[in-house]
């Protein structure tokens, strides 16, 4: 089989083909767009800036219209806040390199008195564990003394806690006596009903049984008058008189047992300064162990610095170096920025030499027909 014939699209493909020409004027105007679209944090003025920058500059300062000049004056502000961002960030860039060494060796003195702090508040934290415990066992101590006066006062005053309960018990239905009589058009029928029934069983362990009958209709009553309040009346009168009698007695019984009495008061006031004082002291505690961990976390900071303090360096000057160099370059843009803001028609004539006189023609009118086929910004 004869040998195939080599392509040759090959070589028609690494033909040269001939470079477009640049605008010499586009060439100046794209690194301006360039930077607004890089450096332009809000989204929608940087959409306008952009379009504005690609057409502004089209025109010489002496034949531009005058609303150009607002936008180029907006570019102006933005490139000068570029220059004035990567300024400050050079500038404390080049503050962190510089005192590198001097933030390493305060990094170590620092992590020297956190391990001093350290020390110390681990043994504010050990004396103070040992205070709790002793504390707590107070509280447990004091809790069992309670225990016991309540124990020898309820078998020398079993009478008085009775008449005490009573009385409590006495306080609870003369509520729930008040809550039916102010609140019964409020109530549904069948909560009424229920609270009253609660109610019936006390009432007749105070009322005689002529007086229960009729408490027990004027309760169940949405709307009370005439008889109705006088049975009221009569029913608050035996709450007031039951009181009555029910803390005369305790009084007498308290008069009887006065000594056992004072001793549980006096063990249950003891007791409740070993609780303050308990919770005191845990709340200091927690309050050291938190410093602790306050303290513990720094130093981690501290020795990670410390040890990332070379890599950290050439992390600075290579961002340094990026700064600098965007500044540079931010710069030139913005003298390019000047440049076209400022030329003159009458200057870009004097610039003409006879010889390029029908270049710039041509350059003139293709840019004439790209104005008339590119959109306008305005």
């Amino acid at each position: 089989m004869p040998p195939k014939r080599a392509s040759t699209k090959k070589d028609e493909s690494s033909k040269k083909k001939p470079k477009k020409e640049v605008d010499p004027l586009q060439e100046k105007i794209n690194p301006i767009v360039e930077a607004i679209e890089t450096h332009h944090e809000n989204l929608e003025m940087q959409e306008l800036l952009v379009q504005a920058a690609k057409t502004v500059f089209n025109e010489p300062k002496d034949k531009r219209h005058r609303f150009h000049d607002e936008l180029i004056k907006m570019i102006d502000t933005s490139l000068r806040e570029y220059i004035k961002t990567f300024e400050d960030k050079t500038e404390d860039m080049n503050v962190k390199v510089n005192s590198a060494d001097e933030k390493k060796a305060e990094n170590i003195s620092n992590r020297d008195r956190i391990n001093e702090d350290l020390e110390k508040k681990t043994e504010l934290i050990n004396a103070k564990q040992l205070e709790v415990k002793e504390k707590e066992d107070t509280v447990k101590q004091a809790t069992k003394e309670v225990k016991d006066k309540r124990a020898e006062k309820k078998k020398a005053c079993g009478p008085l806690i009775s008449l005490e309960d009573d009385l409590e018990e006495c306080g609870k239905h003369n509520t729930s006596y008040m809550e039916i009589r102010d609140k019964a058009a409020e109530m549904s029928k069948e909560k009424r009903k229920k609270s009253i029934k609660q109610l019936e069983t006390y009432l007749k362990t105070i009322l005689d049984g002529s007086l229960i009958i009729s408490a027990i209709a004027v309760l169940d009553k949405e709307v009370k008058a005439g008889f109705d309040l006088q049975v009221l009346s009569a029913i608050e009168a035996q709450f007031a008189e039951t009181r009555s009698q029910l803390e005369a007695k305790i009084k007498a019984e308290k008069e009887s047992n006065v000594q056992i009495i004072s001793e549980v008061e006096a063990a249950e006031a003891n007791l409740q300064s070993a609780k303050e004082a308990a919770e005191a002291a845990r709340t200091e505690l927690e309050n050291l162990e938190n410093e602790r961990k306050g303290l513990e976390k720094e130093k981690k900071a501290l020795d990670k610095d410390i040890k990332d303090h070379d890599k950290n360096v050439k992390t600075h000057v290579s961002d340094l170096q990026g700064f600098r160099e965007t500044l540079e370059s931010l710069s030139k843009v913005y003298d390019t920025m000047s440049e076209l803001r400022d030329r003159q028609s009458h200057a870009e004539k004097a610039e003409v030499s006879p010889e390029d006189d029908e270049t710039t023609r041509v350059s003139a009118r293709q840019t004439f027909e790209r104005s008339q086929t590119t959109p306008q910004f305005f």
